[in-house]
Parts: structure tokens; C-alpha cells; sequence
């Protein structure tokens, strides 16, 4: 006999319903998602901006690989500096900002990902740090980065002077 009924089921759908009402659709998330557009918007007119003048960066042959890689994350990068300054904002006033650090973390590991598989020599190595970045932004926005680098703290041995 099955433990799943109509009203079993029905009683957890209300219970995620629930929870989604208080947790998820609340104004505090909503206030923060539109911080997050709204950076989105200023990011972009800044971007379009400040790319003509990386276009004049890479005539400087010093620079020009770096400004090359950069070029494409503008945009991103941009946002991305917007959106650490509103979490600095927020934290300051001490305004929720949980759904900020989320946009932040997720962005964060998308211009390193575009970043480093630019500028990887090899695919091999650029797939790697891909599944670590993602996998790092993963837990953080789980907030379960710092217990897990603190297991991993407590299983390392030391080979010489070597921690591993």
C-alpha cells in the first residue's frame, strides 16, 4: 500500500506553498530582485560607455591580451561591481540582502568561468575549473561553502611540510 494518497500529496503541496510564501515570495526578495535589474540597466549603459575605451587600450601592445580578455566581460564585470556595491549598501543600512549575494556569487562565477576558459590553454583544464567554480558558487548560495572548506580542513593530513 502505497504511503502516497490524494491528500497526503495535497498536504505537502500546502506545506511548500507554504513555505514559498514566507520565504520566497515576500516584498524584501522582491525589492532585491529589482536591485538586481536595475544594476543590470546601469551596467549596461556604463558598458557601452566603457568599451570604446578598452577598444583603445588594445592598440597598446603591453596590454593587449589582457584588455582582449576583458573586452567580452565588460558588461558583466561591470554589473558585477554594481551589484557589490549595493550588497555593501544594504549590509550598511542592514537591509536584507540575501537574494544580492546570490546575483553576486552567480555572476561572480561567470566571469570567472568566461575568464579562465579564454585564457585556458587547454579545454581539459578549462572544463575542470568550470565544475570547480560552479561548484563553489553552489554551495555558497547554499551557505554550505564554509562547513564544507572546514570538513575538508579537518580530513587534511600533513606529508613533511606539505597540508594535503
Amino acid at each position: 500500500m502505497s504511503d502516497f494518497t490524494a491528500a497526503k500529496l495535497t498536504e505537502i503541496g500546502h506545506a511548500i506553498l507554504q513555505w514559498l510564501l514566507v520565504n520566497v515570495f515576500v516584498l524584501d526578495n522582491a525589492v532585491q530582485l529589482l536591485v538586481v535589474a536595475a544594476a543590470f540597466g546601469a551596467a549596461t549603459v556604463l558598458a557601452r560607455r566603457l568599451v570604446p575605451l578598452f577598444e583603445r587600450l588594445m592598440t597598446y601592445r603591453q596590454v593587449a591580451t589582457l584588455v582582449g580578455a576583458l573586452l567580452p566581460l565588460v558588461l558583466p564585470l561591470t554589473w558585477l561591481l554594481l551589484q557589490w556595491l549595493a550588497i555593501l549598501a544594504a549590509g550598511a543600512l542592514r537591509w536584507p540582502h540575501h537574494v544580492l549575494e546570490i546575483a553576486a556569487s552567480l555572476l561572480t562565477a561567470w566571469v570567472a568561468i568566461r575568464l579562465v576558459s579564454q585564457l585556458a590553454p587547454n579545454p581539459m583544464w578549462a572544463k575542470v575549473i568550470t565544475w570547480t567554480v560552479w561548484s563553489i558558487a553552489a554551495l555558497n548560495i547554499l551557505n554550505l561553502l564554509e562547513p564544507t572548506i572546514a570538513l575538508l580542513d579537518s580530513a587534511a593530513i600533513t606529508v613533511g611540510q606539505l597540508r594535503v
